[in-house]
């Protein structure tokens, strides 16, 4: 991440031209994108120059042109295509490469790499971009080989005539759609010396730009005298329209680096030549045009952005009203909890009353609907008091239904302990019996009919305490149905 000084972010004035806080946080989004591009065209060797506005404020004035708003470089054919190879899976994810082959709507013959396809207020975006929220990028153009230099050249002409026309188509559908059979002929005519097949269902500037970047490819260097950055050329009915695109391709040899802002970007080695062809000899000398296109570049998402800060605003009093009735209506039911006679414990109710931080989180307002009335708040209240009281009715049936089957258990428990005890004084008469008439047949085994004796105390003990258990089991389970009792009446945290 580059680093500026705190002045650079000032407003100030340059060359007679107020240049706006807002706009040096975009030109300084606009140099963390270059810096991109320069790192992955020094990794795989890619010769890239600045071009346009951008040649001409690296030279005049190490820097931005007051007036100028964006960055543009351009690159020979060979580096062009080898960039749109590697650029996607070196980037950031949610960066994005615009080119007239990709699958979203960009319809221009040349790409843009930028850093995101909506604009953002997160706290990542404007640290990443120094206080930038909108979508900035550098504009990508390819040098293309052109034959002959200078001088009016058949083959340069027809090209420029057939660039003119699908220029013509694709600007003309974007302005009138709907409204094919105007240009009929014309693409028609652009069918038949393109050689190619026009889709009318299809997306026809698209289409016109892929057509232009074949167009401009159709010479190497072997063959040509001149390099061109042939997305400016408007009209081949003046031979300036087009000469002034066409530079020496030996002024492109190779490339040396100018301070630009608080980097340095590469400029062709001849760049003053190339500058006086493009711009004539006078170039240093300022001339300002702020008005040839639309600056700033962010002025429609400004708008966006000031739409979505009202649309903020009004969500945000929506909900401030709705979280205010919301806890109105948690302050009478709460009141109205306090005069129910099975509720014990009520100070775990009191953290009822909050319901959070009145101030909005900026996620929030992305996934709340603005049209929500407050009266769905108070139904919503009610629906909850009622689900609360159904709760509580079927938690007391609950109790009821237990403590019955916990005294029919008892009761049982109760008869299988006598039975027991039944059945363990009959067995001990039997054993008394039998041992009785052994000691009257056999008086040796006296000391055996002393020993049954005393099993037979033990047996009338054993049966003694099995009377006293239940009434000990009763009592406990008596103990322990008051307290779960209680634990029920207490409404805790479930209320």
């Amino acid at each position: 991440m580059l680093e500026f000084k705190r002045e650079f972010f000032e407003g100030e004035v340059r060359d007679g031209f107020f240049v706006a806080s807002e706009m040096k946080c975009a030109w300084a989004a606009e140099l963390e994108v270059v810096t991109e591009i320069d790192r992955i065209c020094q990794k795989y060797g890619i010769t890239y120059f600045a071009d346009s506005g951008t040649l001409l404020g690296a030279v005049r004035h190490n820097g931005f042109i007051p007036w100028d708003d964006d960055l543009d470089i351009g690159m020979k054919r060979e580096d062009y295509n080898r960039f749109a190879q590697v650029v996607s899976k070196e980037i950031p994810p949610d960066w994005e490469y615009l080119h007239p082959y990709d699958n979203s709507d960009w319809s221009q013959p040349f790409s843009r790499l930028v850093n995101g396809r909506s604009l953002s207020t997160s706290v990542e975006r404007l640290t990443r971009f120094h206080g930038c929220p909108y979508v900035v990028g550098v504009d990508v153009f390819p040098l293309d080989y052109l034959p002959g230099f200078g001088e009016p050249n058949d083959e340069v002409d027809t090209i420029i005539s057939l660039l003119y026309d699908v220029l013509y188509v694709s600007s003309f559908v974007q302005q009138n759609p709907g409204h094919l059979d105007v240009i009929e002929e014309i693409m028609q005519s652009v069918e038949e010396n393109c050689r190619t097949k026009i889709d009318r269902k299809g997306d026809i500037p698209k289409q016109m730009a892929q057509l232009m970047d074949r167009l401009y490819s159709l010479f190497s260097e072997e063959e040509s005298g001149s390099v061109a950055n042939m997305s400016f050329v408007p009209d081949a009915t003046e031979f300036r329209a087009y000469v002034g695109s066409m530079r020496d391709k030996n002024w492109y040899r190779e490339s040396v680096r100018l301070p630009f802002e608080n980097i340095t970007i590469p400029v062709p080695i001849d760049y003053h030549q190339a500058l006086t062809r493009t711009y004539g000899p006078n170039y240093m000398t300022p001339v300002k045009k702020w008005d040839t296109h639309n600056y700033p570049f962010y002025k429609g998402q400004k708008e966006v952005l000031r739409k979505l800060k009202e649309d903020s605003k009004e969500v945000k009093s929506k909900l401030d009203a709705l979280y205010a009735e919301l806890e109105e209506m948690n302050r009478e039911n709460i009141e109205s909890i306090r005069k129910m006679e099975d509720v014990a414990n009520l100070e775990s109710l009191e953290d009822m009353q909050g319901i959070g931080d009145p101030d909005v989180p900026a996620e929030a307002l992305q996934t709340v609907e603005t049209g929500i009335p407050a009266q769905a708040g108070k139904e919503a209240g009610e629906a909850a008091e009622a689900k609360a009281a159904n709760e509580a009715s079927e938690a007391r049936n609950e109790t009821d239904e237990a403590a019955e089957a916990n005294e029919t258990g008892q009761k049982d428990e109760m008869k299988e302990g006598e039975a027991a005890q039944a059945e363990g004084e009959a067995r001990a008469d039997e054993t008394g019996q039998a041992e009785a008439d052994d000691a009257a047949q056999v008086k040796d085994e006296i000391k055996a009919d002393d020993a049954a004796e005393a099993e037979a105390d033990d047996a009338t003990q054993a049966g003694k305490a099995q009377e006293d258990f239940p009434a000990d089991r009763e009592g406990l389970n008596a103990e322990n149905k008051e307290q779960e009792m209680a634990n029920l009446a207490a409404p805790g945290d479930e209320l």
